[in-house]
């Protein structure tokens, strides 16, 4: 077995590889470390997480009460409706966090609908008690709900539900991101397809781990997008970038419950430590900032 500092320099080294023409990067008005973001979340986050709950009520509730009422009702779907309000208030406030460092907040409606989304999503691809995402058609079908398409025919609630919250979305998405939404939407979909097939067997842990990276970076592009301002392509770029050390502590954090499925990830399958992603993260925030000192940015931001 590999040391875990080689380990730790392959992934670096697939980063620098696949993000090598990587230009200009983004730069929040309120920095990206981890100390200023986190004071800013220690200050407000009492208020943030009443504002989640509010929100969370008066947008998702009633769409779940319509769509897939068993949720509310029904004590053995008591553990995934939890786990549906605990992650979107969480994500609820990291997109607080991210408008307020933008100077372009987003809408508390698309916000709460977004963050519920993100584990609804995720549900359907990792709990074939609410849906089967191999079966044929399935996977189809759902792509036609992140391309947009306005009505669908299906027998499970948890893809009904899906449906209504991802068309609200699309409702209250910014005009000027819409379009590059639904593009990413698109890729993230098929990346995450291909993870649903991660389970017992051998993987290419290169392509494993090519997948983790991509899918933790478009899942942060789309959480940007739902602001109303005009990002450039190097500021994807960034994002997507910095979206890569997201998802291993995400993997980390799901480890359990992936094990328990058989899903195969970085972590599961050892070839990540929890001692690699802050480092990681250290190397890919230092890589940012000497491409964004060399294009003049303020140099108060990256100490």
């Amino acid at each position: 077995m590999k040391s875990l500092s080689a380990t730790h320099q392959d992934s670096i080294a697939l980063i620098e590889q696949y993000f090598h023409h990587l230009p200009k990067p983004v730069i929040f008005q309120e920095g990206l470390t981890a100390a200023r973001t986190f004071s800013i979340a220690a200050q407000e986050h009492g208020e943030w997480s009443i504002l989640a709950e509010q929100s969370f009520r008066s947008s998702v509730l009633p769409l779940i009460a319509i769509h897939f009422a068993d949720l509310l009702n029904n004590p053995a779907h008591q553990a995934l409706l939890k786990k549906l309000q605990m992650v979107a208030s969480r994500v609820f406030v990291f997109h607080l966090i991210a408008g307020k460092m933008l100077a372009a907040p987003v809408d508390p409606t698309l916000n709460s609908l977004f963050s519920s989304m993100y584990v609804i999503y995720d549900t359907l691809f990792d709990d074939s008690n609410y849906f089967d995402i191999v079966k044929p058609g399935n996977f189809e079908r759902i792509q036609e709900i992140v391309s947009g398409a306005d009505t669908i025919s299906t027998e499970w609630p948890l893809e009904k539900l899906f449906h209504a919250v991802n068309k609200k979305i699309f409702e209250l998405l910014p005009v000027e991101n819409s379009k590059v939404f639904c593009e990413i939407f698109q890729k993230l979909h098929e990346i995450q397809f291909e993870s649903a097939f991660f389970k017992e067997k051998v993987l290419d842990i290169k392509k494993l781990r090519l997948n983790t990276y991509l899918k933790g970076g478009y899942a942060t592009q789309l959480s940007v997008l739902l602001s109303p301002k005009s990002f450039t392509n190097s500021e994807l770029d960034a994002f997507l970038l910095l979206g890569a050390p997201i998802q291993l502590a995400d993997d980390l954090g799901d480890l359990l419950e992936d094990q328990n499925s058989g899903l195969q990830t970085l972590a599961s399958l050892k070839a990540v430590d929890p001692l690699q992603v802050w480092p990681m993260y250290r190397k890919i925030f230092s890589t940012l900032s000497e491409l964004a000192q060399s294009q003049n940015y303020d140099n108060e931001y990256f100490k």
